[in-house]
């Protein structure tokens, strides 16, 4: 990880409500200096591990719930969706599309109500009108009342992601009186180091940063055969040859291949500190498994070729937004990079409509060849990051050796200045 970057457990928790629900238990703690004791490496492990196991567990489920509500138009095409609802040419296309300019468009107006109202009201609310939604869904009769449901669904789940980031921000009150201590002498630390104030130049360093729209198009290239796979994976298997029962059956063993090494991709990745190469790898297992779809025509070779595309794009995913994360510098023009490559990336829906198209049914070769080429246009760029960042890291460790400093990174001696410039601040160094 990048030397001044905090992890997102550390950096969540700095938020006003935050500092006001605990001023009181920091106040009777004012004899204790957080700033003036080392970080201890033992009690930071096992705070950041208490806020993992409260936390994630949680709210990976209902994201879980919440994609499988995004995605199961794709099982329900296998049981007659577009006879029975009079659909034809591209119109089941068009309804998987109409969702994702709703969904994105949703995420700031509802991280604005979830300040004006508590979050646990609101996460509850989209919760519930997406659960409204999704049965309605099931009870439309037509082409039309399909497209206003997929509109409706893109608007209360397009809240979920950045509600539960901005939900872990205000609530940890199963925090211990040291583990608060510790967190806040973090915080103090990380703000030493790089500006966190509230300013409307940070958000113009952030879309003036080339390496943020380049992280945005490497994540187009992934969040396109990741919605392509999860709408149309039992159209693909069924196309092999299988009974629709049989093809829903066998979209369960590459989905669980892909979760199992999206944990582990993840782990080591950041044990190794080496998010670019490991991305690149997955990026290549991908293109890997399209390759096996598009030029073989033996079902048992091609039903393999799903699990290579699916091990492969799916650990992709948290790589390249935690990659992105890692190598911005000050929390605004952080949260503003994140937001634009979310944003960006999950333009990549509207793409991933129009991979497979039904006039090339059965082998969908055009659809495969598309996903190769975004695919190899992030592995490219991933390539191309990777070499940027470590050659940039290596001149400023060379400019630092030749000025006899070291890395000031936690030290009162950086300049307002320096504080100012982010992630190009010569302290600053990238996660490759």
């Amino acid at each position: 990880m990048a030397s001044i970057a905090p992890n997102s457990d550390e950096s969540g928790l700095q938020s006003e409500s935050y500092r006001e629900k605990n001023e009181s238990a920091t106040a009777s703690s004012s004899t204790v200096n957080p700033q003036s004791q080392p970080f201890d490496e033992a009690a930071t492990k096992r705070l950041l591990r208490k806020l993992d196991w409260h936390l994630i567990p949680f709210f990976a489920l209902i994201y879980l719930l919440c994609f499988l509500d995004r995605t199961n138009v794709g099982n329900a095409r296998l049981v007659k969706l577009e006879v029975d609802l009079g659909m034809r040419g591209l119109d089941y296309n068009v309804a998987l599309a109409i969702f994702f300019p709703f969904y994105v468009i949703a995420e700031i107006p509802s991280n604005v109500m979830m300040k004006r109202i508590r979050p646990s009201i609101w996460l509850t609310f989209i919760m519930l009108a997406w659960g409204i939604i999704m049965t309605c869904m099931g009870l439309v009769h037509n082409f039309r009342g399909l497209l206003a449901c997929r509109v409706f669904l893109g608007i209360a789940e397009g809240g979920l992601f950045p509600g539960v980031n901005y939900f872990i921000t205000m609530w940890a009150k199963f925090l211990t009186m040291p583990e608060r201590i510790e967190v806040e002498r973090r915080l103090a630390a990380d703000s030493k180091s790089l500006s966190n104030d509230f300013h409307v130049k940070y958000v113009g360093h952030a879309l003036a940063d080339w390496k943020i729209w380049v992280m945005s198009i490497i994540a187009i290239g992934v969040f396109t055969p990741l919605y392509s796979i999860s709408l149309f994976l039992p159209t693909i298997i069924k196309e092999l040859g299988y009974a629709n029962n049989a093809a829903q059956l066998l979209t369960v063993p590459p989905y669980a291949v892909a979760c199992l090494l999206t944990i582990a991709g993840s782990y080591l990745a950041d044990k190794a500190r080496q998010r670019g190469l490991f991305l690149l790898g997955f990026e290549l297992v991908a293109i890997v498994g399209f390759v096996m779809l598009i030029t073989n025509d033996i079902p048992h070779v091609q039903y393999a070729g799903t699990f290579f595309a699916a091990a492969g794009i799916f650990p992709a995913v948290p790589l390249i937004v935690a990659w992105n994360s890692n190598n911005i510098g000050g929390s605004l023009k952080r949260g503003v990079g994140i937001a634009l490559q979310i944003g960006i990336g999950n333009s990549g829906g509207v793409i991933a409509s129009f991979v497979y198209i039904s006039k090339d049914q059965p082998r969908f070769i055009q659809g495969h060849a598309i996903l190769i080429g975004t695919t190899s246009l992030s592995a490219c760029l991933t390539i191309l990051m990777t070499t940027y960042y470590r050659r940039e890291n290596a001149r400023r460790d060379s400019l630092a050796h030749e000025h006899g400093t070291a890395n000031t990174e936690l030290s009162d001696e950086v300049s307002p200045e320096m504080r100012e410039m982010g992630d190009q601040a010569t302290f600053f160094r990238y996660t490759v």
